[in-house]
Order: C-alpha cells, then structure tokens, then sequence
C-alpha cells in the first residue's frame, strides 16, 4: 500500500510550471492576507508555490509531509503532518492550506482542522477545489481494481461545507471564488460518467493501494463518443445559470470569542484596480435571462483581470475576481453569485439537482443502445434474409451443375462404351481374321505333313531296295 509521504514524495509532482488559473489564485490570495497578519504558516505548502510569493514584510514558515517539495520552498520549512504540526499554539497569526483539507483522509480529518486552529493567533485560510464533482473524477486502478479520485480527492467543498469548517468560534470574513470556469458541458459528462458507473482516465494517476503508476483505466474511444454526444444533447440552460464559473474557493476565517450581530447586504459592487488603488465603478444591475448585467458607463472592459464583484453580507465578503464581461461597460454577474444562493451552493445538492437531468440522458443512452440494438438486428436480420438468398441462389446453382455433370458424365460413359464397343468389334474382326488364317496355316501344315511322310516313306523304300541290292550282290 502507498503511504501518503511515499505518494507526496514522488520528485515530479513537485516544480512543475503553474497553470493561468494556479496563478490567479495565487494572486487572490495574496490580495485577501489580513494586513494584520505578520506571521503565516502555510500548511502543506509543497514545492512554496504560495509560501515563496508571500510578501517580505511577514514572517513564512512551511510544513509538508514531502521532502522533495520541501527541496522548493525558500522560507523556512518543516517536515511534518498537518495532524501533528511542529509548533507551539498560537505561533503565527495565520495559519493557511491550500488545495490540502481535500486530501487529507477521513481518520486524520478532524485532527488536521483542530491542529490548525490551535497554531493559529487570530486567521486561517483554506483554498480547496469548489464544488466539485467527486464521483466525476473517480476512476479504477488497471492494475488491482481499487477504485479512487484521480487526484486522491476525499471531499468536495461548498459554501455550506466552508462555512462552519472550524466550528463557531472561527467565522468566515471573505470567500473569494478564483481558479479556472469549468466547462458545464465538460461536467455533464463527468456527471454521466460517474452515474454510468465509468472510470475517468488520467495519464498521471497513481493507484493508492498498489502504487501502480499510470494505473488509470481509460474509457473505450467509442464509449467516451456516446458519454460527450449524450451530454450536449442535455438541456443545460438552467444548469449552466446556477453552475458555479470557478473551480476553487478561498476562505479566509477570523476569531471571534463573541457571538456577532448580522449585518445587512451592502449592496453588489464592480471594483477596478487603476495605479495601485481600488476604486468602486458605479452600474445598473439589468436583468437578463440567464445572469444580471451590470452596465456601467467606464470602458471597464477593456482588462478583465482588474476587475473583481464583491458585496457584503453578513460581516462576510464575496468576491468574483475576473468577472465575464461582454462588451465595454457591461460585466456579467452570474447567478450562483447572488448573495442568498451563493450561501447555500453545496456540491451534494448541486448533484441532487442535476441527477434529474442525468436520468434523462441515461435514459436516452440506454433508448439510443436499444434503437442502436434494434437497427443491428434489423441489420443482421436483412444480411440473413440476404444470405439465405445467396444460399438458394448457390444450390440452384449447384443443382443445375449437379445435372449438368450427371449429364455429361452420362455421355461421356455413353461414348466410352460405343468407343469400346467399336474397339471390341475391332478386335473381334482381327481374331476372326486371325483364327482364319491359323485355320489355313493349319490346313498347309498338315499337307506338308503328308507330303513330308510320303517322301520320308519313299526315300526309306529306296534305301531299302539299296540294302537289298547291296546283300544280293
């Protein structure tokens, strides 16, 4: 089994260069650190993606399970767990972890959220993945079968989740949603994906149990067509107005021993950064039929990474950094943004409300994989009707063949006879001839016979009135 210490440790996870939206985040970060807090622990820091950007008037330190990350990092830095961290109570002012609650397991959990209370002073502050679709990134080990998150998730984070993270003593002061806007199209088929039962493949991912690299099982080419064809086919107008445009959430938390009183809503703002300084930019929320618009008479739009909508609500900011803008003077304000959804997004109750959607779309898959069995089997059944006329048109064939050859084997042995039959009068003519002639051959043999006896007997005569003659004399 692969330790947490023994996957973190691995030297290519770590250096590696920052994505657009790591950057931003980094950056809303940054624009969110307290002016209070002179002290920060970042918690997990990795290779000091964050922790080495901090400005220099704080004083950093670092803690993380990987020694190879650490190898990065330019602040002072620790080799430790975020259950057991290497410091007194109350030793920094703000205690951060970014992208690391969600990989801490269910056993350590609770330690991990109380460790970093107690080493904080006065802030902590929590990036995690927002709203995220757990089952979504889920795939299976080719190697032993384990199923697990492709980026060893174990948790997904709303504002509901975020809200009461560290209990009531710590209330929240800021949420600011950053990151990259996913894709809904992308996360409808991850949804189907994931209620499909499918495995999401990633080239990087590393089973946690065997410790297989590239341990991924990836979805046949085929497969994965039906997944992304079945997913525009989903009417996602409503999904797309309430889907959250940002992948990650930064929280920044404050102590507070007394209960507070709750503050009204401020009011939505568009705020620009113009030579250092912030300055509120006046508009008209116009509603439109997925989103408001915020009109405005600046050409504000001209650089969107200035721009940030924020309100107030309940001692507690939101914030949209790099808000969408159509054209100059008009931003888009989305409507998962509106104060009172905004607090209630959960990423199980976001799921709840899209399941109605993947039920439709796998009924239409599992109606599409019957049309398509259907049309096969019209399609087998015309090649067998086709088939079996080939068979008959093949055996009519081989009949007429077959009669053809009976035919003409019966001629040909028809001939053969004649030709033999010819052959044997032939034949039958030449012995005639033959015992004809030995009849002759037979009758002169014989008359020679004769004639030979009769010299024979008449030279025996002669011989013998010789002997007679020679005694008388």
């Amino acid at each position: 089994m692969t330790t947490e210490a023994e996957f973190y440790d691995q030297a290519e996870l770590w250096g590696q260069a920052p994505e657009p939206y790591q950057e931003h985040a980094r950056q809303d970060l940054l624009d969110l650190l307290p002016a209070k807090a002179a002290s920060v622990l970042d918690v997990g820091c990795g290779d000091g993606f964050i922790t080495n950007a901090l400005p220099a008037r704080v004083r950093a330190a670092g803690v993380d399970v990987s020694r190879s990350a650490l190898r990065h990092v330019r602040v002072p830095a620790a080799l430790g767990s975020i259950t057991a961290l290497p410091f007194a109570a109350g030793a920094f002012d703000l205690v951060m972890a970014n992208d690391t609650l969600e990989h801490i397991p269910a056993a350590g959990y609770d330690a991990a959220r109380a460790e970093m209370a107690r080493v904080a002073r006065h802030y902590l502050l929590v990036t995690v993945p927002f709203m995220e679709n757990l089952p979504g990134a889920q795939t299976r080990c080719a190697r032993c079968g384990t199923a697990f998150h492709v980026n060893h998730h174990q948790r997904a984070y709303g504002t509901v989740e975020l809200t009461g993270l560290f209990g009531p003593e710590w209330r929240p002061r800021a949420f600011v949603f950053s990151g990259a806007a996913p894709n809904p199209v992308e996360q409808a088929q991850r949804g189907l994906a994931a209620y499909l039962g499918l495995p999401v493949g990633w080239e990087r991912a590393v089973c946690p149990l065997c410790g297989a690299r590239r341990a991924a099982v990836f979805l046949d080419a085929g497969r994965q067509a039906e997944i992304n064809a079945l997913a525009w086919e989903l009417r996602l107008e409503t999904a797309v107005a309430h889907w959250p445009s940002r992948s990650e959430c930064l929280v920044l938390f404050e102590r507070c021993a007394e209960p507070e009183a709750a503050e009204t809503f401020s009011g939505l703002r568009l705020v620009a950064a113009r030579a250092g300084e912030s300055v509120v930019v006046p508009g008209t929320a116009v509603p439109q039929a997925q989103h408001l618009v915020l009109e405005t008479d600046a050409d504000v739009c001209a650089d969107p990474n200035t721009l940030r909508l924020e309100y107030d609500l309940e001692s507690c900011l939101y914030r949209l950094p790099r808000p969408e803008c159509l054209e100059a003077g008009r931003v888009i304000v989305p409507v998962w943004f509106s104060p009172r959804l905004c607090q209630s997004l959960s990423p199980q109750a976001f799921t709840d409300q899209l399941r109605p959607l993947w039920l439709v779309s796998a009924a239409l898959q599992q109606a599409e994989s019957a049309r398509g069995l259907r049309l096969q089997a019209q399609a087998l059944d015309a090649e067998l009707q086709q088939a079996r006329l080939q068979a008959q048109t093949r055996q009519a064939h081989l009949d007429t063949a077959q009669a053809q050859l009976a035919a003409e084997l019966q001629a040909e042995r028809q001939a053969r006879a004649q030709a033999l039959a010819d052959q044997a009068a032939v034949w039958q003519q030449a012995l005639e001839a033959e015992r004809a002639a030995f009849a002759q051959y037979r009758v002169r043999w014989h008359e020679l016979a004769r004639r030979g006896l009769a010299i024979a007997l008449a030279a025996a005569l002669v011989m013998l009135v010789w002997l007679v003659w020679l005694s008388a004399r």
